[in-house]
């Protein structure tokens, strides 16, 4: 009697709509050099020719679910649940992924047995495959991406490599709420670490009809809401609405943007090196430099600008460290020139 071989990666793919990319969606996946994977595909209901573009694959490792209209969240919950393999692979069906993905991340998994989550770097291209802009790159330290999960999303969603048995133990799958793909990564976070290899390996595609990471602050109720629970979650019962509040103002630059609105902003830096301090969740290093980014963003973009900008910047030194401010040294000057600036302005 044979012995059936556990399959070591589950590809999935939603698709609708999509006949202009699938095709070199699909083909980037079966040319890959490690090729121990099976390819779940949900056709969500297309219109067009994305299902006849699929089915014209004549490969055993593929299997399409064509089941009518599911929707967005509840395509990918299901294809999670539909997932044999020992790693889950994310893939859309208008990117193209590196011939060499698979097996680097695979390898970095197989070898490193304590990580959950692995992605790429990635470059952006157009509707013609043409290369611009600056594409993602997220090649931090695990310790930098545990703390930056705190402000945004660092993992290309298509670019990643799961660690089933993570999912599994925890019963985690997609919610469905704006920023799904993002709290996901903040729930395996939780449970192992997390990196990113700092290689572009995949060619994310931004086109008419999807979001491109400027829009990512659109989903800002979701958001909130993801973050807040993440706090809550590390620090519990000694988290406030108004730390959150705070919080939340170091990645919508837009709250709490007002000069006598400061120093509860700098309370939370200080309350939250504390609490890092009691709970050890964070690398404080990390925590530091990370913190001493948002700051100085959160600065340049105050509503008004006075001295009080360079009083705040000189409190940053002392608290998250000179080297974490001069790592931000473009931004520090920016902001004690427009400190000058506008006494020079107001004393004319």
């Amino acid at each position: 009697m044979g012995i059936n071989k556990e399959i070591s990666v589950s590809v999935l793919m939603t698709a609708y709509n999509a006949e202009n990319y699938v095709k070199e969606a699909i083909q980037s996946i079966l040319e890959q050099t490690y090729s121990d994977f099976e390819f779940v595909i949900i056709n969500d209901g297309s219109t067009d020719k994305t299902l006849e573009i699929i089915q014209s694959f004549d490969d055993k490792r593929i299997r399409i679910i064509n089941e009518g209209k599911f929707g967005y969240y509840k395509a990918k919950r299901r294809l999670i649940e539909e997932a044999k393999g020992k790693y889950i692979a994310i893939m859309d069906a208008d990117d193209i992924s590196d011939k060499n993905r698979f097996e680097a991340e695979v390898d970095f998994l197989d070898k490193n047995s304590s990580f959950g989550l692995v992605g790429t770097n990635a470059i952006w291209i157009d509707k013609d495959n043409k290369p611009f802009g600056e594409g993602f790159n997220f090649g931090y330290s695990p310790e930098e991406l545990k703390c930056r999960l705190l402000f945004h999303n660092c993992f290309v969603h298509t670019s990643v490599l799961i660690r089933k048995s993570i999912l599994d133990a925890n019963h985690l799958n997609y919610k469905e709420l704006a920023g799904e793909d993002f709290d996901m990564w903040i729930q395996i976070a939780k449970h192992s670490k997390i990196y990113n290899i700092p290689k572009p390996m995949l060619r994310y595609r931004i086109h008419q009809g999807n979001m491109i990471h400027s829009n990512w602050y659109k989903l800002d109720d979701g958001l909130f809401n993801i973050i807040k629970e993440q706090l809550f979650y590390y620090f519990q019962s000694k988290i406030t609405n108004d730390d959150v509040e705070a919080h939340y103002s170091l990645i919508n630059f837009n709250r709490m943007n007002q000069l006598d609105e400061l120093p509860n902003v700098y309370e939370w830096l200080k309350k939250i090196i504390n609490l890092n301090n009691e709970f050890k969740v964070y690398n404080p290093i990390a925590l530091k430099k990370v913190l001493s980014e948002r700051m100085t963003k959160k600065l340049m973009r105050m509503s008004a600008n006075s001295f009080m900008l360079t009083i705040y910047l000189i409190k940053c030194f002392n608290l998250l460290g000179f080297k974490n401010i001069f790592f931000n040294i473009n931004r520090s000057i920016y902001i004690v020139f427009l400190s000058m600036f506008r006494i020079k302005i107001k004393n004319v």
